[in-house]
């Protein structure tokens, strides 16, 4: 009798059910999700099938072993992990009947440490949240009625998942508004969420979220940003030529959100946006540094170093001849030096 091993049984069993059948509708909470930064949820071999299903079809497969129910009993409580499955595991997988399961198993996890609870559902909260997943959303509140969602909130917001937010607006009391959900949907580039959280929460008038919109030369949301909750960063110019977002820059420029601090050339050199370098050499804005041909050339950027090592070549010759024009003989003395 061949043997397989755990992740090799999936696989034969992929083969042996054969493709889906057609009313089969693999919704997005059917899939995996990406593992969170807290915890990682890794696949077998990258074709995951529950230990139960592999059972199963290897039952299927061998009718004479219909007589020994007890011995394919055994088998199957063995292989089923569930029982070790946490809450936050099985809502990252986006399995309601696992979640179903677990809990009619626990009891409902009323015996558990209370911060023990809610940590398991937070953490599955988080992941729902991020996915959109609404129908979890929904039984994970009935089964954790006054749970916090915080970071929920900014899973969502981060993933853009507007109607989540509203859901819970409407539905939960135990929400913390006003924390960092409106940074986090600047940081996505989900404009209508970041509009919607600003009339409809409470978020911090600091927030500093015009450079992660101008980090990601979002023309539109350092634009609202600065007409409507009034944000001026200076250093979020530098942000924007680092990334070689020239509409983002002129903006900026053109309403003086720049000239107080100004724009490092270096930080577009780094980039190796030539545009850039060119048009903030021209402004007044632009900070010239020594650093700039460094860093173009640090960052594998031949052209814009050629053009900084030109342009600094001639204006310093400029230099040179108008000095020498106006003391020829204090001129000669340098040119000796040199």
């Amino acid at each position: 009798m061949e043997i397989w091993a755990p992740w090799e049984t999936s696989r034969h069993a992929r083969a042996l059910l054969g493709p889906a059948r057609p009313h089969t509708v693999v919704t997005q909470q059917d899939q995996e999700p990406p593992p969170d930064e807290d915890e990682e949820v890794q696949g077998r071999g990258g074709t995951w099938i529950g230990p139960l299903a592999c059972v199963r079809v290897v039952r299927r497969s061998r009718p004479d072993m219909a007589a020994l129910p007890h011995v394919w009993e055994a088998v199957e409580a063995f292989l089923d992990c569930s029982p070790s499955c946490t809450l936050t595991r099985a809502a990252a997988f986006g399995s309601m009947r696992l979640l179903r399961g677990i809990s009619a198993r626990s009891g409902g996890m009323v015996t558990l440490d209370a911060f023990y609870k809610q940590a398991q559902f937070s953490g599955a909260m988080q992941h729902a949240a991020a996915r959109g997943d609404l129908e979890m959303i929904r039984w994970l509140l009935a089964f954790q009625p006054g749970g916090l969602v915080t970071r929920a909130v900014e899973h969502a917001a981060r993933n853009g998942q507007l109607e989540v937010l509203r859901w819970l607006k409407q539905n939960h009391d135990h929400v913390f508004w006003g924390a960092n959900e409106l940074r986090y949907a600047v940081e996505g580039n989900h404009a209508e969420l970041a509009r919607w959280l600003q009339d409809n929460t409470r978020p911090p008038t600091k927030l500093r979220a015009m450079n992660l919109a101008a980090a990601n030369g979002n023309l539109e949301l350092v634009q609202w940003l600065h007409e409507v909750r009034h944000e001026a960063s200076s250093s979020a110019a530098a942000k924007a030529a680092r990334g070689g977002y020239l509409d983002v820059l002129k903006w900026m420029d053109k309403h003086s959100l720049c000239k107080h601090q100004g724009v490092p050339v270096e930080d577009a050199a780094a980039g190796g946006h030539l545009k850039v370098v060119k048009w903030l050499h021209k402004s007044v804005v632009g900070i010239a540094t020594p650093r700039a041909m460094n860093a173009a050339a640090a960052n594998g950027h031949l052209d814009v170093a050629k053009w900084l090592h030109r342009k600094g070549k001639d204006e310093w010759t400029l230099a040179h001849c108008h000095v020498a024009e106006q003391t020829p003989t204090e001129g000669r003395e340098r040119e000796e030096l040199v």
